[in-house]
């Protein structure tokens, strides 16, 4: 009687109003985080997939999981906002002091379960495919490893594997029942089951974050001789995966609330909208393209990084400035020159081809030239091998063989056999 009064007593914009603030979230400022956050990680997937093409021009297994991540964010992006009316009426109801529905909301929240099950699994199917294509990054990583590491990485995957099928089922477990009979779940009767199945989610979701933090903390434990810029990288991870983390607690610690029953209860709203928030900054932590390099590039002695041009070498080059590095494992006082020396590459095997060509003389002797050097022609060549296939000097020799080789060749008439 009390309820159906004071349901009377609202006018309408009174009545809106207080559905639209039923939430610990007010609907514009809801709707308006969802389009940020699937904005910034759908924009940052495609740039991250747009530097894959050009860069390297093939995907990798962390690329096609997170691809797979993005597509569930967008799906779970129109999937709240197309219900996100019903959420807010569904707060409403249980709100203190509540909402009396009119018969056209009671036919909407009909199916609200069932939309509201949709996109708890395809919120926590984007978080979760983000873990997964970290443990991708990590997976060649533990080949190297101690046998203790390899084990705590398979069971990080395993526990990952899990989490996310008892996640995806904590919904079902908490209301089994669809349409109509889906009200019989309106009114928690289990509080004890309510309560423990909504911590095992968050436990699970914590520790699953914590076990990929802690393998760039292996990482770095290792890895002492890790230059300065790959730890600012693998800290910039750290800090991304700690969001994830605090994100976490602010979802389990701010959303629970007093109903009109006076039991304590977890928002829907704010459950919700953290979890879409939990999915963007995934999707944005796992499109940063630079994280693969991090986890490699403390390999100085690979011959693939070695051999493969930074960004900043390509930029010079294509502006035909003079760039020198320390990655290809030259001293520093060494010309640009030095630099641009391959043994394997056909400018090389030219310079060495004419170098054998001016030792031998084509076959013939130091006194066969009409114009003969005051120094012996086999100098040079023991100068190149002292010198440690310096580039500088090597350079230097491909310019003295040219002017050689330019030398004119004695003519026919000449007495080749004196």
């Amino acid at each position: 009687m009390g309820l159906s009064l004071l349901s009377r007593n609202l006018d309408v914009p009174t009545r809106q109003w207080r559905i639209d603030h039923a939430g610990k979230i007010d609907k514009a400022t809801s709707r308006a985080l969802i389009w940020i956050f699937a904005s910034l990680g759908v924009t940052a997937s495609i740039v991250r997939l747009i530097f894959r093409i050009r860069s390297q021009q093939r995907f990798f297994y962390d690329d096609v999981l997170i691809i797979f991540a993005t597509a569930f964010l967008i799906a779970e992006t129109g999937c709240i906002y197309h219900y996100m009316d019903r959420m807010y009426i569904l707060e409403a109801v249980k709100a203190s002091p509540p909402i009396i529905p009119t018969a056209s909301e009671l036919i909407a929240l009909t199916y609200s379960t069932m939309w509201l099950n949709i996109y708890n699994s395809l919120g926590w199917t984007a978080v979760f495919l983000i873990k997964a294509s970290f443990l991708a990054i990590f997976w060649p990583l533990t080949k190297n490893m101690s046998r203790g590491i390899t084990y705590y990485f398979w069971f990080g995957t395993i526990l990952t594997l899990l989490s996310w099928m008892a996640i995806i089922c904590e919904p079902f477990i908490q209301c089994p029942y669809f349409g109509v009979q889906s009200f019989k779940c309106a009114f928690i009767s289990k509080k004890s089951q309510y309560m423990g199945l909504s911590l095992m989610v968050f436990l699970l979701d914590i520790a699953t974050d914590v076990i990929i933090i802690s393998f760039p903390l292996f990482l770095l434990r290792i890895a002492r001789q890790m230059k300065l810029q790959h730890k600012i990288r693998v800290a910039t991870f750290l800090c991304l995966s700690v969001a994830m983390v605090i994100i976490s607690l602010v979802r389990i610690s701010g959303g629970l609330y007093t109903d009109f029953q006076g039991k304590q209860e977890f928002s829907f709203v704010w459950s919700s909208v953290l979890l879409h928030i939990e999915a963007g900054v995934g999707v944005m932590m796992g499109s940063i393209s630079a994280f693969r390099s991090v986890f490699t590039g403390h390999r100085s002695s690979s011959e693939e990084e070695q051999q493969r041009p930074s960004f900043l070498s390509r930029l010079m080059k294509k502006l035909r400035l003079p760039y020198a590095t320390k990655k290809l494992g030259t001293s520093g006082n060494s010309e640009p020159s030095n630099q641009q020396l391959d043994q394997n590459s056909p400018q090389t095997r030219v310079t060495m081809f004419s170098l054998r060509r001016f030792i031998r003389r084509h076959n013939r002797e130091p006194g066969h030239t009409t114009l003969e050097s005051i120094d012996d022609p086999q100098d040079h060549y023991h100068n190149f091998v002292r010198q440690g296939y310096n580039g500088a000097h090597a350079t230097g020799i491909r310019n003295d063989l040219g002017e050689r080789e330019s030398i004119p060749r004695p003519s026919e008439n000449t007495d080749v056999s004196t």
